[in-house]
């Protein structure tokens, strides 16, 4: 059979050589969307392509990232970090009072009562200290209790009133005093 003209290359192939009997495949990483390509193009950050011949890149999945060009794979996001759209080139880092306990979140999440986180891209959060509470999830603090009100546990959600012949003379106190028969007796709760 005689050929009579040549063809063009295909989606996700290319011909860089003159005189080529068939057209080369795209590498994983690299895409041809069109035909007659010379040049396959690399995948663009936050995309991959894990197929050889791709005639497209694919957006990273939610929860991964692809920093550079030519990624035949996403990574995971890193604890801390999260991806809550797909095609991201890198994992933004959980706000305060927000966490990711593990690789791979597609969200942070927020601290839970009686719990607080102060900085950026955390795995976890904090306990409220003793005297201190937390009475909204996403803290990124604890609020120290009153005077009359005590916390004798860590994370806790509120502070507890003194009961009647007992007083809490300091912000935030763990030592609560009672009075007994006129003798003012120490006792930690």
């Amino acid at each position: 059979m005689n050929q009579v003209a040549c063809s063009l290359c295909g989606p996700g192939t290319f011909s860089d050589v003159a005189g080529l009997s068939a057209c080369k495949q795209c590498s994983q990483g690299f895409s041809s969307a069109g035909s007659g390509s010379i040049v396959c193009s690399a995948c663009t950050p936050g995309t991959f392509t894990s197929v050889i011949g791709s005639p497209t890149c694919s957006p990273c999945p939610l929860g991964k990232f692809a920093s550079s060009s030519g990624k035949s794979s996403c990574e995971d996001c890193s604890r801390g970090r999260s991806a809550s759209s797909e095609g991201l080139a890198e994992c933004p880092a959980c706000s305060p009072g927000f966490f990711a306990p593990s690789t791979g979140s597609s969200s942070c999440l927020a601290c839970s009562l009686g719990q607080f986180v102060s900085t950026s891209g955390s795995s976890t959060c904090q306990n409220c200290s003793l005297g201190t509470f937390s009475n909204l999830e996403g803290s990124i603090t604890c609020t120290p209790c009153s005077l009359g009100w005590f916390a004798s546990n860590s994370g806790l959600s509120s502070c507890s009133r003194c009961s009647v012949g007992s007083f809490a003379d300091l912000t935030g106190p763990v030592r609560v005093h009672l009075v007994l028969l006129g003798v003012l007796l120490n006792s930690l709760v």
